[in-house]
């Protein structure tokens, strides 16, 4: 895979945020689904693999570090198509590992 700047794209976040935003009977998102929306919004995104990393932003966005103040965040493919978000919880008073 090659390395790649991930440069904000507000259309992008917007887009993310659309599909969030829209009712779910769970917290799992298919990749088709998103990346049609994403796409259509945002068509400077060429391939898949730019698509989950310009997510890593939206990702970043649901970390809770208020004891570091990294706010890391993941993107994932599933093998089941769905994307797969992560990010750091860190709980004030437990120890950090």
């Amino acid at each position: 895979m090659r390395a790649a700047a991930v440069l904000p794209l507000p259309d992008v976040e917007v887009a993310v945020e659309r599909v969030f935003a829209q009712p779910r009977r769970s917290d799992l998102w298919f990749a088709g689904e998103m990346t049609q929306t994403v796409w259509c919004t945002a068509p400077r995104i060429s391939s898949f693999c730019d698509l989950l990393l310009t997510l890593i932003k939206s990702a970043q966005t649901l970390a809770r570090p208020p004891i570091s103040n990294h706010h890391i965040g993941a993107v994932g493919l599933g093998s089941s198509d769905r994307i797969f978000f992560g990010s750091n919880l860190e709980f004030p008073g437990l120890p950090l590992h």
